[in-house]
């Protein structure tokens, strides 16, 4: 009988030490997800400016974003000049869904890819009919290569 108590308390005691643990676990994985965004949230905002940006796989840099710069702000909003056709002056941006690899700007999904050190950011993105943070744009499929501002 006596054995029997302590086994089932035995048992309950490792049933407990398993669910916390395994809680820990899923919060741990939150954690690390915040910090990665937290951490890419830091190497986007700055001043960026506009290198190379393909349209439909043209290089349109001189001819229509010739002094293109953009700027990311940790408040979550965007600057830009001479974005047009793709861009307004201003707008929106957070990640898609925790995804660090994804940011909505004003809505639109854009994908970003950074070198090492952060030396260098492409964002990738398709406009349908409408610009980022403008009512009017180009459709197409943009790749706009950054460099980071003095």
């Amino acid at each position: 009988m006596k054995s029997q108590k302590i086994y089932k308390i035995l048992v309950s005691i490792l049933f407990i030490v398993a669910v916390f643990t395994a809680g820990c676990d899923s919060y741990d994985d939150e954690g690390s997800n915040a910090n990665e965004l937290r951490d890419q949230a830091e190497r986007l905002t700055s001043s960026w400016n506009g290198d190379r940006i393909l349209f439909d796989g043209v290089d349109v840099t001189l001819q229509d974003f010739e002094n293109f710069t953009l700027e990311f702000r940790e408040d979550g909003t965007w600057t830009a000049e001479d974005g047009a056709p793709a861009f307004g002056s201003q707008g929106t941006w957070e990640f898609a869904e925790g995804n660090t690899s994804r940011i909505l700007m004003n809505g639109v999904p854009v994908d970003l890819f950074f070198t090492t050190g952060a030396s260098q950011l492409t964002l990738r993105f398709v406009l349908q009919g409408s610009a980022i943070g403008r009512t009017k744009g180009t459709t197409g499929d943009y790749v706009i290569d950054l460099s980071p501002l003095p």
